[in-house]
């Protein structure tokens, strides 16, 4: 007769310990004090976009910026996120994440974009710590974006600007890839890849037909 070997057990002690220290952590996202900075650096980052619309508006006689629209991470999504890079739960590690504060500008031209850059890498108090072009290199899956991370006074923002026809495709791959489950599809991926790419040049052509009429 084969006698099985218990299976190894967590200690009762380890498991609250780790419930306690979660809880404790959620209290302090969840906090006034945690948010109200946040919610500060999104108004100030609206602005900026906003004022270069308003200039760029007077100098080109139409305006570049489509929309912007910002959220601050969700309390439990730091949490996970926390867990899946092997941080402790501590206030301290959620300051090494860099998406705490999201913002996406909505442009309706390619060449908007990086006009928009421009306008903020002169813009005096914010500095970009780092930058990822997925528009000149597009991610394997086809997604499209400038990348920025700003940084101001002591916070960091992340900035996405993209066109509205990138800004289609993304939400069309979140939808149908993160939201249905079919992160494993391949044929799905393949036609998403395809999209992209018909779309990058429907971005290219409308950016030439205004060109044009200018």
């Amino acid at each position: 007769m084969e006698i099985q070997k218990p299976e190894k057990q967590i200690e009762p002690y380890l498991v609250h310990q780790a419930d306690k220290e979660e809880q404790i952590l959620l209290q302090k996202l969840y906090s006034e004090e945690f948010c109200s900075n946040k919610r500060e650096m999104i108004r100030v980052i609206e602005d900026i976009l906003w004022e270069w619309n308003k200039k760029e508006q007077i100098r080109q006689k139409r305006m570049p910026l489509k929309e912007v629209n910002a959220r601050i991470k969700a309390p439990r999504s730091i949490v996970e996120k926390l867990k899946r890079k092997g941080y402790e739960l501590s206030i301290q590690n959620v300051g090494r994440l860099h998406d705490l504060i999201g913002v996406r500008a909505v442009c309706n031209y390619l060449d908007d974009i990086y006009r928009l850059r421009e306008y903020i890498l002169s813009y005096k108090g914010i500095t970009i710590v780092r930058e990822k072009d997925y528009i000149a290199f597009p991610k394997k899956s086809g997604y499209q974006s400038l990348h920025l991370i700003l940084k101001i006074e002591n916070e960091i923002v992340e900035l996405q600007v993209r066109t509205a026809v990138m800004d289609y495709w993304s939400n069309l791959e979140h939808s149908i890839i993160y939201k249905k489950g079919n992160r494993a599809d391949r044929q799905i991926g393949k036609e998403l890849i395809k999209y992209a790419s018909f779309l990058r040049k429907v971005d290219y052509v409308l950016l030439a037909q205004r060109i044009k009429q200018e």
